[in-house]
């Protein structure tokens, strides 16, 4: 009897511990870790703070309106939306949670049409226009918009460069291409928002030099 008890005692015990232990196992496999806040951050080109808002209206009658016809920018800065820095030369270091919110050629467009306008140059700015009647288009290479730290160990700037051509309609050039080349800025190499900051800065000046290379009244005739 002694050892029949011993048995049907070390079966429950047995019996318990399993079904605990089955219990503590399912109650692992169900605990789902806490979901973990996305480190990317999204970035915009703005104008400067202090920039003019006074907009087209009456103030800018018998001002040439223009097309904004296109704005190219580089493979490396099209293909992907990530903020871009060039280390040295020839290295492109794209920051993995510093991304454009909209593309950069986007972007850029406007930034230049909304500083235009500002500028009381224009009556006007088209964007990509089929067959609306203006004066004169703006054609627009970027060649350069990113972050940029020296191999030589000097401080990081940003960088914008680009080439641009004013055109009659027909395809005349008024300007031939020029050239930008914005004043280098320095910049922490770290920030993402300062640099963001500093390009929108940068095509904003652009806008300013096609402003002051713009004829100041319509062409006549204008298609």
């Amino acid at each position: 009897m002694t050892i029949i008890r011993s048995f049907r005692s070390l079966a429950s015990v047995l019996l318990v511990s399993g079904t605990l232990a089955s219990v503590f196992l399912a109650s692992g496999c169900s605990i789902v870790p806490e979901p973990k806040a996305d480190p990317t951050r999204y970035y915009v080109l703005t104008m400067p703070s202090n920039a003019s808002q006074a907009g087209a209206g009456e103030i800018n009658k018998g001002k040439p309106f223009l097309a904004l016809r296109s704005v190219e920018v580089p493979a490396y800065l099209r293909a992907r939306r990530n903020i871009a820095v060039r280390h040295g030369t020839s290295e492109i270091v794209y920051h993995e949670f510093s991304r454009w919110a909209e593309t950069l050629d986007a972007g850029i467009t406007r930034i230049v049409s909304e500083r235009l306008i500002a500028t009381n140059s224009v009556s006007g700015v088209e964007l990509r226009p089929g067959r609306v009647k203006r004066d004169y288009d703006v054609s627009i290479r970027i060649i350069e918009c990113e972050g940029a730290v020296s191999a030589a160990g000097a401080s990081p700037v940003a960088r914008f460069t680009a080439e641009y051509e004013i055109t009659a309609p027909g395809g005349n050039t008024v300007t031939g291409i020029r050239k930008f080349t914005a004043p280098a800025a320095d910049w922490d190499g770290k920030d993402s928002s300062s640099l963001a900051a500093l390009l929108g800065q940068a095509a904003s000046a652009l806008a300013d030099d096609i402003a002051r290379n713009l004829p100041a009244t319509p062409r006549p005739g204008a298609e």
